[in-house]
């Protein structure tokens, strides 16, 4: 019925070339079947499918395929009921998110102990090379502190960490236990990354 000229710009169909479409038009074929079952949900129950935001793939002129968040919305149009939906491009988010899955797999077929935290030692990456060294799984891992579960000696992890994040790395031994007890020396390599350095 309308479209403004963000979607004329995103999708690059004309105005008058969006007035002759439907909204399976903008679809992938593969994904019609997906959309053919919504429409049949919000038929059958009205509330179900309107005033909510759905993630869905969308196709340009070009053939290219965005991910994009819609919000669908009921509002009158003239002498009809019509459907508002504002969509947001989140294709970038979706290869971001793609790439660091690709990433952690990589991660974890590491041989070498590979564990991840944040600015106050909370884990969020443990792989198996250090599931192995350390004995702790990853599920036991995740969300403890580094320091904690690794008990290393704190006036040599917070002069790492403060290295680190001064110059943006620091290497060295360090004396550390495994969970049940037992000493283990590693020579370890911290690097600092910030957000937006991760490609």
């Amino acid at each position: 019925l309308a479209v403004n000229e963000a979607a004329v710009a995103k999708y690059g169909w004309s105005r008058s070339e969006f007035l002759k479409m439907t909204i399976e038009d903008l679809r992938p074929p593969e994904d019609l079947a997906e959309l053919r079952d919504y429409r049949e949900t919000v038929m059958s129950d009205e509330s179900a499918g309107l005033n909510q935001t759905y993630v869905w793939r969308h196709r340009t002129k070009s053939g290219s395929v965005l991910h994009v968040e819609s919000t669908w919305m009921e509002i009158p149009y003239g002498e009809k009921t019509g459907v508002l939906v504002i969509s947001m491009d989140r294709s970038a988010l979706k290869e971001a998110e793609e790439r660091a899955l690709e990433q952690a797999a990589m991660l974890d077929l590491a041989s070498d102990a590979i564990i991840v935290h944040d600015l106050e030692h909370n884990v969020i990456f443990w792989n198996r090379g250090a599931e192995q060294l350390y004995d702790w799984t990853a599920s036991e891992a995740l969300g403890s502190t580094a320091n904690g579960l690794l008990r290393s000696d704190d006036k040599q992890f917070d002069a790492a960490f403060y290295t680190t994040l001064e110059n943006g790395e620091w290497s060295g031994e360090m004396k550390e236990k495994r969970k049940d007890g037992r000493d283990v020396y590693v020579n370890s390599r911290w690097t600092l990354v910030r957000e937006g350095d991760h490609k």
